[in-house]
């Protein structure tokens, strides 16, 4: 006899496990859900997905089961079962780490998602862009070494303790503007070819963009740093945008090189400025 079940999640589990099940969840039911708040967006859209192509391939779902089964012993989900799982629409992981660190993707999508541990994507290779628009992160994001030809947009990230971008070659922009960013920022030796924007950025910690390349604007103005600021021998190609920055620690940019403006337009700013400078 085949046990009705509709709860999505227990279905794939309870599949996995060579129970004879029928699900009986559906588009409506997973519409009623959402309205319920029992999911959110980001589970109604994958879960729509994964009803709409698990019709008559229950290897799909299967698929799932692994993947899930996998990040929650604390395994990497594997390259292609992660491309699968991004192409159905998965962007909540909320009680485990992400680890897809030396792999080889498209792209990352996690706009508005939610990771409980940390997102492990060092010496990835992305061929376009990694979206965080809006994710929560419940520990640190780790893109130490990483290759990305497009763009990294953080924005409106929350991310309980580090980032980790050190070494990182990033083809286009880096946006963490008004992201919240409870330890540090680690930029240093990065490579990013066009804007950093830091704007209204909260970082905890400190602000490390020592040795880095930027080949745009560094754009900081708003943001608040709550230690302290390293960007000796950075390099940026146009302009440096601090209005406004609040530091609560040091700040140090022996040997940089700003091609562009400089923007210091509060007065602690200019008195940095211009005793950095020579100026005072």
């Amino acid at each position: 006899m085949k046990t009705p079940n509709n709860n999505p999640f227990q279905f794939i589990q309870d599949l996995a496990d060579g129970k004879t099940v029928k699900p009986t969840w559906s588009h409506e039911s997973l519409k009623r859900q959402l309205e319920d708040e029992e999911i959110d967006e980001n589970d109604f859209q994958f879960l729509s997905n994964l009803l709409k192509e698990s019709i008559g391939d229950l290897n799909v779902l299967r698929e799932v089961f692994v993947f899930r089964n996998r990040l929650a012993h604390g395994l990497k989900p594997g390259q292609e079962r992660f491309i699968q799982m991004q192409e159905l629409g998965c962007r909540n992981y909320p009680l485990t780490d992400l680890d897809i660190s030396g792999y080889e993707l498209p792209e990352i999508l996690l706009a508005n998602g939610e990771i409980g541990g940390s997102l492990l994507m060092s010496n990835t290779h992305v061929r376009r862009s990694v979206d965080m628009h809006m994710a929560q992160i419940g520990e640190s994001v780790e893109q130490g070494g990483a290759q990305i030809k497009g763009c990294v947009d953080q924005s409106e990230a929350e991310i309980e303790k580090d980032v980790y971008q050190v070494k990182a070659v990033i083809g286009e922009n880096v946006d963490q503007t008004k992201a919240k960013i409870g330890g540090s920022v680690f930029q240093t030796g990065s490579k990013i070819g066009g804007d950093v924007n830091q704007r209204d950025a909260e970082i905890g910690g400190n602000l490390d963009q020592r040795d880095a390349e930027i080949g745009g604007n560094l754009d900081q103005a708003d943001a608040e740093i709550r230690r302290d600021v390293y960007q000796m021998l950075i390099k940026i190609k146009r302009d440096l945008i601090q209005t406004d920055l609040k530091i609560k620690g040091a700040m140090d940019q022996q040997g940089a090189q700003i091609g562009g403006r400089i923007h210091p337009k509060t007065k602690e700013a200019v008195d940095w400025f211009n005793r950095l400078f020579g100026k005072g």
